[in-house]
């Protein structure tokens, strides 16, 4: 981004581009499926994990159903990863999704159910949901008396900090600022800030802004 660099003012500038990680590009292709495979090997321990994915276990998880709200991306995510795997999927989408969204996560064969209200009683219905036809809420959402499925979906989003480290330390770059534009809501994760806190002895300021979960 040299030019970029030149324009600001400053002597270089390195982005984390995630958009073309998979096909989704988004970085929430690393959370959904690190949630969705710790809970299957949860109740299937017997499973290899890295074959999950690659439907190798398709028959055996036809009924094993799981549901979750979404502004868009990590409903895609996980309606992809639940394809791959052969779990069925049902994503809660609010008033305000697109159209292009709801398109976007259906072709993954996801059953969309839309609400009239916003983004949090999206995520009421789905607990609603999953409690009467015994399914299990893969959310990136916490909210009382859940929050070890969250957790494991902000630890998928650990793998672009350790990847940002690595990258770092390569090329002996030490940046002065850090701006993830997109990261407020995994800040709390605790591998990202134990990675992040090796970010820090490297930076002078770490820099977010607040944005609405998708």
């Amino acid at each position: 981004m040299k030019g970029t660099a030149h324009a600001l003012g400053i002597k270089s500038l390195w982005i984390k581009d995630e958009s073309k990680r998979s096909q989704l590009g988004s970085f929430k292709a690393l959370g959904a499926p690190n949630a969705l495979i710790k809970l299957i090997l949860k109740h299937f321990p017997a499973f290899e994990a890295d074959k999950i994915l690659l439907g190798a276990y398709r028959e055996q998880l036809a009924n094993f159903a799981v549901v979750s709200a979404t502004d868009g991306n990590h409903g895609r995510a996980l309606a992809a990863a639940s394809q791959s795997s052969g779990c069925p999927c049902t994503i809660v989408i609010h008033a305000q999704v697109s159209k292009e969204r709801e398109d976007a996560i259906a072709a993954y064969d996801a059953t969309m159910v839309r609400i009239a209200g916003n983004y949090d009683e999206s995520v009421e219905e789905a607990d609603r949901i999953a409690k009467e036809n015994g399914w299990t809420v893969v959310s990136d959402t916490s909210y009382e008396g859940y929050t070890e499925i969250p957790r494991d979906v902000m630890q998928g989003y650990g793998v672009m900090a350790a990847e940002i480290v690595e990258q770092l330390e390569d090329n002996q770059k030490k940046p002065t600022h850090i701006i993830p534009s997109r990261w407020r809501r995994w800040f709390g994760s605790r591998s990202v800030q134990l990675l992040l806190g090796t970010l820090r002895s490297r930076a002078s300021h770490i820099c977010y802004r607040r944005t609405k979960p998708s």
